[in-house]
């Protein structure tokens, strides 16, 4: 058995862009402690999240939020308007070099936007496309935003 490079992880060279909320952000951070690269991209004016408490010595701040940086962690980031041409057109050419598209999505707002799975292998046709719901794409509860305490909750 050869013996690991000494530093190398298991995700070593897995490229993933993560467009998540806070259902989806512990995931990208699990990749990104097992050695993916993981670029996280938010709106403009920050990540929702960076505004939930507890923060840093008791100051509100969009770079003080433990919550945030407990989840993003080893995870890059950029701001990235998702609304617009010019940002649709950045996230294309993201996508063309990553292994991975890990999102929360809205239903049907990533296929509004030309960015549903179709359209995405389009453009690399090896990603993987993984979508974090609480209830699925698709049945009576999908349009439904949720938290990981509300699908345990669900549960039988």
């Amino acid at each position: 058995m050869q013996e690991k490079e000494k530093g190398a992880r298991l995700l070593s060279g897995v490229r993933v862009l993560e467009i998540t909320d806070e259902m989806g952000q512990y995931c990208g951070k699990m990749l990104a402690d097992l050695g993916a690269e993981v670029i996280k991209i938010e709106k403009p004016g920050g990540d929702p999240s960076r505004r939930i408490g507890p923060f840093y010595k008791d100051t509100p701040s969009l770079e003080g939020s433990l919550r945030w940086w407990y989840h993003n962690t080893s995870k890059k980031s950029i701001t990235l308007n998702l609304e617009t041409s010019d940002g649709l057109e950045i996230f294309r050419k993201l996508v063309k070099g990553v292994d991975v598209v890990l999102e929360t999505p809205e239903p049907g707002k990533a296929e509004g936007a030309g960015l549903g799975y179709e359209a995405l292998t389009g453009i690399n046709p090896r990603l993987v496309l993984s979508c974090i719901t609480g209830f699925g794409l698709k049945g009576p509860y999908s349009g439904y935003r949720t938290s990981n305490l509300v699908g345990l909750g669900m549960g039988e």
